[in-house]
């Protein structure tokens, strides 16, 4: 494999050359497609071309101010073991299958472009085209919820949010994963609606790209999947039996939160057989070395401990680090962004009582895998540098529920602000006839004087 990568060296600017004239080719593909295949109208097909070539542009532009200017890994260590590994491994002649195995696709994708260009901007670049494409997916998931050309704002905010533009200018996995996992909530959404034995395969293939870029998130889309198969059969029953269902779902919900308060010793050996008191070992094991580390040991060896330290994990892994919280020099730069993210929690949650009210079926998949994940890494993740990485790509799931928020607020903030202003000034008619008779009819009449009649002499 080495010698097939390496069979003809090319000195490293002729290969940035030659391997950003390819991904140059990608990109103007993915621009062809969203054009030609992605059912848009013309308004739609407009605004996301221009958006998407902005969008680009910014990307670009800041990977080449991140490779030039810092420290390469300088905002994520893992961009350097991907380096290392691709250098080993084209250059060094050592195979470390482990390691290899550990990096999944990205890592394939980076050894590939250092091979056949021998350049470490490439991967960069790349990075930058999925962050760019992915906000196609997030615009359609926002339309499928009802949010019509008001998807835009999704489109915006997933395009434009800092974090997102970080993590896809750099070295990482990120930028792919929330492609494929947007991917895999359109073609759930399709299954919802015709549910094609081939949508399911597509589906799983998703499913599994996902687990070659990201350990944990396959398994949170498949739990989303069963979610989503699970309110379609609920959704049948009820319809013939709306109160037998009801009362089941009742009995389920109080069975699940009162079981662990009366079989405790029960509760707890069912904790033990899972294995879930490892989870402090995990979380114990991301603090060592972090200087951003909270809570690394809140008793997670009992089930009644995680479910005590459950709100404080969840507040640990969706609010902080607050903004008023000292660390590292990096963690500065997340202060901007803590405050966008605190005012958009009100709109994100009237985009979901939006969508649970007009299409409740699309929406229970999104909330299960947001649900499910942010759950595991508020258990897991004990260092907010990691929580805050992490956090994003659940961040992106639920900036689809911005536009469903904005097709509700903005016509009704028009309305009021339309009524505010009051009516306008009627407007004059263009005709001459009628501009003389708007003038006679808004002349005020003069009164005529009357002469009192005397007889005649």
């Amino acid at each position: 494999m080495t010698a097939a990568l390496r069979a003809f060296p090319l000195p490293p600017t002729l290969g940035l050359v030659l391997g950003s004239l390819v991904l140059a080719c990608l990109a103007a593909a993915a621009f062809w497609v969203v054009r030609r295949w992605v059912p848009l109208d013309s308004w739609e097909r407009r605004f996301l071309t221009r958006l998407l070539a902005v969008a680009l542009a910014v990307r670009v532009l800041g990977a080449l101010v991140v490779y030039y200017k810092l420290p390469y890994g300088y905002f994520a260590p893992d961009a350097n073991a991907y380096i290392k590994e691709a250098n080993d491994w084209v250059f060094r002649g050592d195979h470390n299958i482990m390691a290899l195995m550990s990096s999944h696709l990205w890592g394939y994708i980076v050894i590939a472009l250092i091979g056949v260009f021998d350049h470490p901007l490439l991967p960069n670049l790349l990075a930058c085209l999925a962050g760019t494409f992915a906000t196609v997916p997030a615009y359609l998931l926002a339309r499928r919820l009802g949010a019509g050309r008001y998807a835009a704002w999704t489109a915006l905010i997933v395009v434009f949010y800092p974090s997102t533009i970080l993590w896809s200018i750099i070295d990482v996995k990120d930028a792919p994963v929330y492609l494929v996992v947007f991917l895999a909530f359109l073609v759930l959404f399709q299954i919802e609606d015709t549910p094609w034995p081939d949508l399911a395969l597509v589906f799983l293939g998703l499913v599994l790209g996902i687990h070659m870029l990201r350990q944990f998130a396959d398994t949170v889309m498949l739990v989303a999947g069963l979610a989503a198969l699970m309110a379609v059969g609920v959704r049948e029953a009820s319809r013939r039996a709306p109160r037998a269902v009801a009362a089941a779902g009742s009995l389920l919900v109080l069975g699940v939160l009162v079981a662990p308060l009366v079989f405790r010793s029960a509760t707890e050996r069912v904790y033990a057989r899972l294995g879930l008191p490892h989870l402090a070992v995990t979380r114990h094991n991301f603090a060592e070395g972090a200087r951003s580390a909270v809570d690394p040991d809140p008793g997670l060896q009992t089930f009644h401990g995680a479910l005590a330290f459950f709100p404080k994990a969840l507040v640990n892994f969706w609010l902080r680090p607050f903004p008023w919280e000292h660390g590292a020099a990096t963690s500065q730069l997340t202060r901007p962004e803590m405050l966008l993210w605190y005012c958009l929690i009100p709109i994100v949650l009237i985009g979901i009582v939006r969508a649970l009210r007009d299409h409740p079926l699309r929406t229970v998949p999104l909330l299960v895998y947001v649900a499910v994940a942010s759950t595991g890494y508020a258990y897991v993740i004990s260092n907010l540098g990691t929580a805050f990485r992490e956090r994003d790509q659940l961040l992106m799931v639920l900036f689809v529920f911005v536009g469903p928020a904005a097709a509700v607020a903005v016509p009704r903030i028009r309305g009021l602000l339309h009524a505010s202003r009051g009516p306008g000034p009627v407007p004059m008619p263009t005709d001459v006839r009628g501009a003389r008779a708007a003038r006679v009819a808004r002349k005020p009449e003069t009164p005529v004087p009357c002469r009192r009649l005397t007889a005649a002499p």
